[in-house]
């Protein structure tokens, strides 16, 4: 019985890939060569897995947007010192 999982790309490490579970604290570490040619570190993945062998890999293209602009959001509020003013209002 196959099931699909959701995994970000954590780094590339010699030809291998080490994937974070998106819904638990799991890692795996993969074969570069079972995902996607262009996908890349940060990227969201749809992973079809069938007795615990890679059936397939897809990007999740949404996802990835999603995450990226949350990081995006993130910077630009740490950049402009928001962090700061937070902790100031609390003190």
């Amino acid at each position: 019985m196959s099931e699909t999982k959701l995994y970000v790309i954590d780094r590339f490490e010699d030809g291998l890939a080490v994937l974070n579970s998106r819904e638990s604290s799991d890692e795996i570490i993969v074969s570069r060569d079972k995902l996607p040619d262009v996908c890349k570190e940060g990227d969201y993945l749809r992973i079809q897995v069938n007795d615990g062998t890679i059936i397939s890999a897809t990007i999740d293209t949404e996802g990835t947007a999603q995450a990226r602009e949350r990081i995006k959001k993130r910077l630009e509020r740490l950049s402009r010192g928001e962090h700061l003013k937070n902790n100031k209002r609390k003190g």
